[in-house]
């Protein structure tokens, strides 16, 4: 072709360089720079390429490959430098260059030109999401398709492109002709292929695969989703490891059959999909781009098998996998919403499980990030802000904050605007529904609840009948009925809000985690329906529906306990003794499970708050009952269960190892990891203050994650035991014949369990080798018991004695009227028909032993100082028995169990605190230290002194390991939000229960703890103990000395040098057989003399001191 006087170069004829020339400078340039990787030389060569097409435009017939050389370079900057301008020259080149041929124009050409222009228009499509691109794309690959016939090798290539960008377009614009075209171009791909060759490209397979994905997704239709998945495995079979592809066909075969998943039920599809995302994030590189959304989208697959299957390593996986995927992606990537929303919902679900306020605090922070870096007009907004709104309603559930629902509701009322009338989400007036009642609930606006049922209404009529919501919107809509049946009383409602329930039965599948509630809210509307009409079938109807949700395997805790505790309820009113006792064994069982190991200890606590009352209805139903057995179980197995788990954490496995030494050597290997991580699950697993971009700093491997990690392997191991023969109730709670058993060693006296429930007070004693004895209380009740607390706390808390001081105590006067009237009540309404009823209500020479285990309200009360004092001759408990606490059964049991071999004499570890910075001065532990080593010596009994700057933390942990008898004389101090952070303040800060649960020796016997606030319960959990005498006995000490309230610094030297000299004393006599009632005589004997120092009638001063264990 010659070139036009228009084009030529303004310079001399012989010095113009013609396009041939140009051409080969651009390509000389390019290759330096491919073997360079200089972008100066791919700079020069952009200038000559444009420089050449600018002089003589369609002058030469090589100007078309000329254009296709300059549009790579320019994507191959723009790959390099990011910029925008780069990308849209080239395709603007190609646009104008394809434009200007004609059709007699060579056609080789004008292909070439055509697939250059749709693949970057397809790469800038991907970079900037532009829809006209796409559009091009489309167009631009039908008009190839149009110039080749069948038999053209590259045809089935351009096919399959083609099928892309439909499937692209489709996602886009929802229209199935683009979707159904997409399949058709696929599978022509894949026919012209296996015709002309032995192997099918594998990307063939993996667009027809992602395309039926995408059809079944909008139509429904299951038999198409296994057809995407049977594709997607055939391309990620076919492709080799170590292609580049791998890890994207794997991660999409993952995400079709996760979506088979939520259609099939079936667990082998969930773990399948798990399995192929971890390969597709193994196979990709740490720094690769693509690997934080296999990540995400493996977090997503997590989550679909925790909310079916509700195992709790599911979401801590998920958790963990978004995390990561948020941590490594930058802040101005555009996927960085996405991963961010996929993350507030881990830790949306996470709340419902654990109930662990800061998962939902930092699921509203992430999601309200993901929606402000969201563009408001991006296709996924208003998904995003879905998510905002159920987390801030979730929130407002566990808080009650009314500015949580208003904005719950607000972001509902703008996902409905933002969502087009003909892609209208039934999810999202559903949302809007809940969220409309939540608020009625709260203000009793009418308004809200007539607006809540007309969305909820209208989102059901959208759901179809096979749609898996479908039974979760007819559950909302119910809900909604029965809210307005309260405020109207109409049975209409109720009635209606039933047989709308009952659809969404019959719509879940059996094993759906959705079944119990249900069946709970089920059976909540019969038993209100029940009320208004008083009809016997709607009772039955409502006590079945409670008894079905018991018995449901899968399902929130929770939710069966809220269900048992109905039933217990209904049977108790209409029922006979033994459906009552069946219901309250439902309730028991369920109990054991509600309070998790894996729960932080504060959550533990909070949880039990609001259940002590349970076990003492249910012991009092028992009792009612006379299945005295029934009753003695079910007050051990609902007392102390936070310590209880401290103690199955120490248990011996023996028997174990000699069966099964395997299991056992990694049951205790996990044991003690779980000693060593006890308090981690109060860990918090995001810091606030490190996200200055808004972003919170989630951490995923915390301590708390940790220790949740190690109770679910934990639980698997006892599972595991429980499998084998002889073991299956291995760590179950004790049957009465096995607790009795395990007391065959105690011959200290009876064991007395107080029960206190609002129908009926009595006493239960215990004595090894004789029936149970049953000591009606009638002059006690619930409500005389907390008023007798009251009373008495009113006394201590009045006279400021909750620390160990050297300065004057506020002492009562000798004949102060409520103090004696409290001690005169416990006496009469309790202690007194107890000794009577044992015959120990007489004077003899040697008083008998009697350990007491209240319960509620008694817990806080002294019995081992009841009597009548306002009269000389009056009773005083301690002129019959000598007295101690447990906190339950399996305390005194573990006292006896596995003593070390007899000793010539224990070694005693004492440490003393005069000055303990932050605390106020101690002077009296001097004189308490040097006059307790005075009579050690004198006993030949070998002592270590660790005292003021020499006791450390670390000093004295290491010392108590290697002693049986333990000595604090220090200040001491009660966590009522986590007992295991109760500490003795040391030298150097607190040493806590928890630190003491890794280190108490085998061997440790007795613990004198000459502190204060060392036998304070906590009101709010009564049944749990929890205080640090408890918890010595927990970590591993058969019995502990401590103290009701403060103590006076002047009188611990006293008690502590009469009490050692008694116990040795009584140990040479072997009066007490050399067992740890010892003690108990002991501190009776030691508190005498200070009464007979101080005055009897100075309470404060001797009543404080108590011993509990054996």
């Amino acid at each position: 072709m010659a070139s036009s006087p228009s084009t030529r170069l303004d310079s001399p004829a012989d010095s113009t360089p013609n396009l041939e020339q140009l051409h080969a400078l651009g390509h000389l340039l390019l290759s330096h720079h491919e073997r360079t990787q200089n972008l100066a030389y791919l700079d020069g060569a952009i200038a000559v390429m444009q420089h050449a097409t600018h002089m003589y435009r369609k002058d030469y017939a090589f100007y078309p490959v000329l254009v296709h050389q300059l549009a790579s370079a320019l994507h191959m900057r723009f790959a390099s430098a990011g910029k925008r301008e780069d990308l849209d020259s080239a395709i603007a080149h190609l646009r104008r260059t394809v434009d200007s041929l004609g059709e007699a124009d060579d056609e080789m050409y004008l292909m070439m030109l055509l697939t250059s222009y749709c693949d970057l228009s397809r790469a800038r499509y991907l970079q900037y999401n532009d829809l006209a691109d796409i559009d091009a794309v489309v167009s631009t690959g039908q008009r190839l398709l149009d110039l080749t016939p069948d038999d053209y090798p590259g045809r089935p290539a351009w096919l399959s492109a083609l099928g892309e960008s439909l499937s692209i377009r489709f996602q886009h614009s929802g229209n199935l002709d683009d979707i159904e075209a997409s399949v058709r171009a696929h599978r022509q791909a894949i026919q012209l292929e296996s015709a002309s060759s032995a192997r099918v490209d594998p990307s063939y397979f993996h667009g027809l695969g992602v395309a039926l994905g995408r059809r079944a997704q909008r139509t429904g239709d299951a038999k198409v989703l296994s057809e995407s998945v049977y594709s997607l495995r055939q391309a990620a079979d076919d492709t080799a490891e170590q292609s580049p592809n791998k890890p994207h066909y794997l991660s999409n075969l993952a995400v079709a059959l996760c979506d088979l998943f939520q259609s099939s039920g079936k667990e082998e599809d969930i773990e399948a999909s798990i399995s192929a995302h971890q390969c597709a994030v193994k196979l990709t590189p740490v720094n690769d781009p693509n690997r934080a959304n296999y990540l995400s989208l493996l977090g997503i697959a997590y989550g679909e098998s925790f909310r079916r299957f509700g195992k709790l390593e599911d979401i801590e996986a998920a958790v963990s996998a978004h995390s990561e995927a948020v941590e490594i992606t930058p802040d101005d990537r555009s996927s960085k919403p996405r991963y961010l929303h996929s993350l507030g919902n881990a830790l949306m679900m996470r709340f419902y499980h654990l109930g662990e306020v800061q998962d939902i605090d930092t699921s509203v922070l992430l999601l309200q990030r993901a929606v402000a870096l969201m563009p408001r007009d991006h296709v996924g907004s208003a998904i995003f802000l879905s998510s905002l709104a159920h987390a801030l309603g979730t929130r407002f559930l566990r808080t009650q904050q009314l500015a949580n629902i208003e904005d719950s509701i607000t972001a509902y009322r703008r996902v409905v605007e933002l969502t087009p009338d003909a892609q209208q989400s039934p999810g999202h007036l559903s949302n809007l529904g809940v969220a409309l009642r939540q608020r009625f609930l709260c203000t009793g606006d009418e308004k809200d609840i007539e607006e809540s049922i007309s969305v909820l209404e209208n989102a059901v009529e959208l759901t179809p009948v096979d749609d898996p919501f479908k039974p979760l919107r007819l559950n909302n809509l119910a809900d909604a009925l029965v809210s307005r049946s309260h405020r109207t009383g109409a049975e209409a409602d109720l009635e209606l809000a039933i047989d709308t329930y009952r659809r969404a039965i019959k719509l879940t599948p059996q094993t759906h985690p959705d079944m119990p509630g249900l069946l709970l809210d089920t059976g909540i509307a019969l038993e209100q329906l029940h009320e208004l009409t008083g009809s016997s079938t709607t009772l039955d109807e409502a006590i079945e529906a409670f008894r079905m949700a018991i018995l449901e395997p899968v399902g929130h805790i929770s939710v069966r306990l809220q269900a048992a505790l109905r039933y217990t309820l209904l049977t108790s009113q209409f029922r006979g003794k033994q459906t009552i006792l069946r219901a309250y064994s439902h309730v028991m069982d369920i109990l054991l499970e509600v309070v998790w190991l894996g729960y932080s200890v504060d959550r533990r606590y909070e949880i039990l708050s609001n259940l002590g009352k349970l076990v003492n209805a249910a012991v009092a139903a028992a009792i009612d009952a006379n299945d005295l057995p029934q009753a003695v179980e079910w007050a051990e197995a609902g007392r102390s269960l936070v310590w209880s788990q401290i103690v199955s954490l120490r248990t011996p496995v023996d028997e174990l190892a000699q069966a099964h030494p395997d299991l056992a050597r990694s049951l205790q290997a996990v044991q003690e990891k779980l000693r060593q991580s006890w308090n981690a699950g109060r860990s918090r697993d995001f810091r606030p203050e490190e996200y200055a971009s808004g972003i919170p700093v989630v951490i995923t491997h915390t301590p708390g994650s940790y220790h949740r990690e190690l109770v679910i392997e934990y639980e698997r191991l006892i599972a595991a035991v429980r499998a084998c023969s002889g073991f299956q109730d291995f760590l179950r709670p004790k049957k009465y014949a096995a607790l009795l058993s395990s007391l065959d060693h105690h011959d200290d006296g009876p064991i007395v369990i107080i029960n206190v429930h609002p129908d009926r007070c009595d006493a239960l004693v215990v004595c090894p080798g004789k029936a149970i004895l049953l000591v009606p209380l009638p002059d006690l009740s619930s409500e005389r018991a907390i008023e007798l607390r009251r009373q008495w706390m009113e006394c201590v808390t009045g006279h400021g004695l909750r620390t160990r001081a050297s300065g004057k105590l506020g002492l009562l006067e000798p004949k102060s009227k409520p103090l004696m009237v409290c001690l005169e009540r416990m006496w009469t309404w309790i202690v007194r028909p107890v000794l009577e009823s044992l015959d120990l209500a007489n004077l003899n020479d040697r008083l008998s032993h009697i350990t007491w285990c209240p319960t509620g309200p008694l817990t806080q009360l002294p019995l081992h100082a009841a009597g009548i004092y306002d009269d000389p001759s009056g009773p005083r408990i301690y002129d019959f028995v000598v007295s101690s606490y447990t906190p339950s059964m399996s305390a005194i049991q573990q006292g006896h169990r596995k003593s070390m071999p007899p000793m010539s004499a224990p070694e005693v570890l004492v440490v003393t605190q005069s000055e303990t910075p932050g605390h106020a001065p101690l002077p009296g532990t001097v004189e308490e230290r040097d006059r307790l080593k005075a009579t050690l010596d004198r006993g030949g009994i070998q002592n270590t002194i660790i005292s003021d700057g020499d006791a450390t933390i670390e000093v004295v942990k290491s010392a108590m390991n290697r002693h049986q008898w333990v000595h604090l004389a220090c200040h001491g101090s009660q966590n009522q939000m986590n007992a295991t952070q109760s500490a003795f303040h040391l030298y150097d800060g607190p040493l806590t229960l928890s630190d003491l649960m890794g280190i108490a020796a085998d061997n440790a016997k007795l613990a004198f703890l000459s502190a204060c606030q060392t036998a304070v319960g906590d009101e709010k959990v009564p049944e749990e103990s929890a205080h640090l005498a408890a918890g010595m006995l927990a970590v591993g000490f058969k019995g502990v000395v401590a103290t009701m309230w403060s103590i006076h610094d002047a009188d611990a030297p006293v008690v502590v040098e009469a009490f050692y000299r008694e116990l040795l004393a009584l140990r040479q006599v072997k009066e007490a057989g050399g067992k740890g009632a010892g003690a108990a005589y002991a501190l009776h004997e030691a508190t005498r003399v200070l009464r007979d120092s101080v005055g009897e009638q100075n309470f404060m001063r001797w009543v404080p001191f108590v011993h509990f264990g054996v």
